[in-house]
């Protein structure tokens, strides 16, 4: 299901990204700007969005404190976008404008909607890797408990008693061991 929505939310803010590239080159080229200038300030909109959102990820998986600036580069690209567009509908009223904003809104909508993704998918990794380390811990506890009492758990009781495969439960007895030993 996550595979599925990030490859919808991905689709989306594509469309969405070259409809408000458009948008915006429309104005930038009515107000004077020509050639590769009048190519590049639109990408210069949305490339802050992406600039300061992936600076906000990386804080994210790092655990650190967003720079206030990524924060306020992010909503200063977000209202350039936004204005770009609405201007781009300007001519045809307060509906023009409308129509012609939400492309900006459904890419910075998707766009956040997966550094989201991406961020949750990170905590959910480390989450589970914590899970199966204590689980291993467990195991390693049982196991040594087993041998303390004079009962030591087989390969097949330990992989059945924590829902593993005879070869996990081969791993927990050796690390049992060598834990043993030191």
């Amino acid at each position: 299901m996550r595979g599925t929505t990030k490859l919808v939310v991905c689709g989306v803010a594509v469309i969405a990204a070259i409809v408000s590239y458009r948008h915006a080159y429309a104005v930038v080229t009515e107000y004077g700007e020509s050639g590769i200038t009048a190519m590049m300030v639109p990408l210069t909109i949305d490339g802050l969005v992406y600039a300061a959102s992936m600076v906000i990820l990386h804080s994210a998986r790092a655990r650190t404190r967003t720079p206030w600036l990524a924060w306020l580069l992010l909503w200063v690209g977000i209202t350039a976008t936004l204005a770009a567009n609405v201007a781009h509908g300007w001519r045809n009223g307060l509906v023009g404008s409308i129509v012609a904003a939400w492309p900006a809104v459904a890419l910075v909508g998707c766009y956040e909607m997966l550094m989201w993704l991406v961020r949750s998918d990170n905590r959910q990794g480390s989450e589970a890797a914590r899970e199966v380390a204590d689980i291993d811990q467990q195991a390693v506890c049982a196991y040594q408990e087993s041998v303390r009492i004079g009962s030591p758990l087989s390969e097949r009781r330990l992989a059945e008693r924590f829902g593993n495969s005879r070869r996990w439960a081969r791993t927990i007895m050796e690390r049992s061991v060598n834990k043993d030993e030191e």
